[in-house]
């Protein structure tokens, strides 16, 4: 593995002075200012962004917005209005990974709110499989591990997979159902051949690590202590902590090599069609999902309408606010090279008025 060394910025973590802070407390916003300084200087110090030499602007935007949403906190006086300057902050960046949201009524959560209704419906034809997260549950991995167990038998018949309202999660869910349905050799060489050319590079610092080490034990729960998916955590969390005894900004991980595959072994296994429903709150790992299903089979289709977008800017890492009425989420990694570029969302081939056939179907 490679790391690539930058030349550390010197980085002046900024904080509102005290006269600041004083007048902030007199209109009663002093505990969003706290909140404010904490986004930027948690930005500042964890985001790929701020020495990202493809996105000179990211830094100085950095900058200008927390100054411009200071000013605008001091010229309110409700709570209401503190909260909308804070959001607006993070909302600046215009990156799905990058958010600050207040907890709010019931209402209002309901939005945020997940389904958690995983299925599998079998005809003698076909089966529709509903995919709300992968973002998953203890339950919800039982589910989706049982499932794996089960796509090949449904590899004679059409499949369609309801990704609607998958805002994503983690992305070995959707490799491992790629694997399961198509072949896992043939799968291995689709996925390879995309994702040759790619890269990534992690913000290598000690709160990213910290977050890395937590979301290591995640995994070895979920996968087990012998998953490939958990050995790669724990290789990363290795690698980057390697990169910040060096003093390196990131640490880059390379796509793996092509692996050698037996002709015969490189057969799509999946003899039916694949439809799958998307729409506009597709988003991160889902969108991995779909850009993977796109390298299986270009006869893939994709139902509804446009799904969300990304960035280069990926892997959510949260954190609590000092407030202890929020939480702000920022990634922690780059891609470079990524086929699908950011921004860009996936396209439905039959527009949404052919959902309501499917519902009839099932």
């Amino acid at each position: 593995m490679k790391q690539t060394s930058f030349t550390q910025k010197a980085v002046q973590p900024k904080g509102s002075t005290i006269m600041i802070s004083c007048v902030a407390f007199f209109f009663g916003c002093a505990v969003f200012q706290a909140d404010l300084d904490f986004a930027y200087n948690t930005i500042l110090e964890n985001h790929p962004g701020v020495y990202n030499e493809l996105d000179p602007e990211f830094s100085k935007r950095l900058d200008e917005e927390f100054e411009k949403s200071q000013k605008c906190l001091l010229a309110n006086e409700s709570e209401r209005d503190c909260i909308g300057v804070v959001e607006a902050f993070a909302k600046s960046f215009h990156d799905p990974h990058c958010w600050i949201r207040y907890k709010r009524g019931e209402e209002e959560e309901k939005i945020f709110k997940v389904s958690e209704n995983f299925s599998l419906i079998e005809t003698e034809t076909g089966s529709m499989i509903r995919l709300p997260t992968f973002e998953l549950s203890y339950e919800q991995t039982l589910f989706l591990k049982a499932l794996l167990q089960k796509l090949p038998d449904l590899r004679k018949g059409f499949v369609v997979f309801d990704v609607r309202g998958n805002g994503g999660g983690n992305s070995a869910w959707g490799e491992a159902i790629l694997l399961a349905l198509f072949g896992e050799q043939y799968a291995q060489k689709c996925l390879a051949e995309m994702q040759r050319a790619v890269y990534v590079e992690w913000r290598a610092s000690l709160g990213n690590l910290l977050h890395l080490q937590k979301l290591a034990h995640h995994i070895e729960t979920q996968f087990g202590t012998k998953a490939p998916e958990t050995d790669w955590i724990q290789n990363l969390c290795e690698k980057m902590a390697g990169a910040i005894a060096q003093g390196s900004v990131f640490y880059r991980e390379l796509s793996p090599p092509p692996i050698e595959i037996q002709e015969e072994a490189k057969k799509n296994l999946m003899q039916g069609a694949v439809i799958v429903v998307i729409d506009a709150q597709c988003a991160s790992a889902c969108l991995d999902f779909l850009d993977g299903l796109k390298a299986m089979a270009p006869g893939v289709i994709f139902v509804g309408e446009p799904t969300g977008f990304d960035s280069e800017y990926m892997e959510l890492r949260t954190v609590d606010l000092p407030s202890g009425q929020g939480t702000l989420g920022f990634p922690i990694k780059v891609y470079r090279n990524r086929p699908r570029g950011g921004g860009v969302p996936h396209f439905p081939d039959i527009p949404d008025s052919a959902i309501g056939f499917l519902t009839r179907v099932f």
